[in-house]
């Protein structure tokens, strides 16, 4: 979404944060990047993988919302980011999201 002066949301976060990513040869559109991650569950005494996807995404669920789900078996959960113009930003999301999957 454009305001009065036809600068988007994320343009404004990039110039905000002063980390812009290259825009694309549209030089109207910015560049975005997020983040997904897989993680396999492994129980930490035993180094066995874990089945426990669905109460991981369970728990973290309530902080990341449709951010996090389970994946191909039950031992694997998926995280991602939204996408975003600034690095600075997509760190600033990025870390609670590992830490609430931990």
């Amino acid at each position: 979404m454009e305001d009065e002066n036809g600068a988007s949301a994320a343009g404004k976060e990039a110039k905000e944060t002063g980390d812009a990513l290259p825009r694309t040869s549209d030089r109207s559109v910015p560049v975005t990047v997020g983040v997904e991650e897989e993680y396999l569950l492994v129980d930490p005494v035993s180094r066995q993988v874990s089945p426990e996807a669905e109460k991981v995404v369970a728990l973290a669920g309530a902080e990341l919302g449709e951010r996090v789900t389970t994946e191909f078996t039950r031992y694997q959960v998926e995280v991602r980011t939204d996408p975003h113009t600034s690095l600075t930003r997509l760190g600033d999301q990025l870390r609670p999201t590992r830490a609430s999957v931990s």
